[in-house]
């Protein structure tokens, strides 16, 4: 059953993704039924604990609940209670979680607004185990002795070119906390490093056509056959429409192939990799082939990528 509530508008919220992990390979190891069954059983639970603790449901879709909560420390005690329950069920599923506070407007019992895309960003990052929580959760929570929060990564919110911190909650009991993993000091992860651009230049049959200098501000960048939905239009049959993305993450460049055909890339004079619907970083200087290795292709695009430090 979801909840309902009457529109309201311009109120804080914290709101909260909880998943089951490793669904698709549930299916595969227990069979339709069974899992299916399991994962019912899951949302359920955790479906309770959100209202146990004071939240209201907003959605429950497949394997994951979507909730709200008045307060940041309400959805900690669900959270936790959630990773607990979890932990001790035989079944052995895993849950991920992912929370974020801030202003938002309720309509028919959905939540919209900038807080739901950062819980979402968050609940992305989140593995197995995990709960994590925005900086702004964690802002909110900090100094209450019952909840134990860590530092935990440095990610970019949707829409955002500033750097965020996110921060794990720790929810497991304490006599078994000395078994869980360690968290590294963010100082002491590679952020202060970071390309400013890379430089791309589309060739055809070894004269350059076009040259472009791709930032993390106009990232996701695409590339594909259809110049009216992509950022560079090659034109080649053994290209897709939309063949290839690069993306800015962490720090770094990275080639995402989605394409029938795959990419190529060789990178400074090595033997080309083959990606198919697979991704990797762009490191120095090399060549970009769409659908063809690069010795056979007439289209190519070289690149070329400069580290240098970033402004803190």
């Amino acid at each position: 059953m979801i909840d309902t509530v009457m529109e309201k508008t311009n109120i804080k919220t914290a709101v909260f993704f909880s998943d089951v992990a490793g669904s698709s390979k549930l299916y595969k190891q227990l069979g339709d039924q069974a899992a299916n069954a399991a994962i019912s059983q899951c949302v359920s639970m955790m479906s309770a604990q959100v209202r146990r603790h004071g939240g209201v449901v907003v959605k429950t879709i497949g394997d994951e609940v979507m909730a709200r909560f008045d307060a940041t420390y309400q959805a900690c005690a669900a959270g936790i209670a959630i990773q607990q329950d979890a932990d001790s069920d035989p079944k052995g599923l895993k849950i991920r979680i992912g929370a974020a506070y801030g202003m938002a407007i309720l309509r028919n019992n959905d939540v919209f607004g900038e807080v739901v895309n950062d819980a979402a960003a968050v609940a992305k990052v989140a593995q197995a185990q995990q709960f994590l929580i925005s900086e702004a959760f964690a802002k909110d929570i900090e100094g209450r002795n019952d909840i134990v929060i860590h530092p935990f990564d440095k990610i970019k919110m949707k829409g955002s070119q500033q750097i965020s911190v996110i921060h794990r909650v720790d929810w497991e009991p304490q006599d078994i906390t000395v078994n869980a993993t360690q968290v590294i000091n963010l100082g002491t992860m590679p952020f202060g490093f970071a390309p400013p651009h890379i430089d791309l230049e589309y060739q055809f049959r070894g004269s350059k056509v076009k040259e472009v200098s791709v930032t993390p501000k106009i990232t996701p960048f695409s590339v594909g056959r259809e110049p009216r939905i992509c950022s560079l239009g090659v034109p080649t049959t053994f290209a897709s429409r939309d063949h290839f993305h690069i993306l800015h993450r962490r720090g770094k460049f990275i080639l995402k192939d989605q394409s029938t055909n795959g990419t190529y890339v060789a990178e400074n004079g090595a033997d080309a990799i083959y990606l198919r619907r697979e991704e990797m970083p762009l490191r120095g200087n090399g060549i970009i082939s769409l659908g063809q290795p690069p010795d056979e292709a007439e289209h190519i695009i070289r690149f070329q990528s400069a580290a240098v430090k970033a402004e803190s």
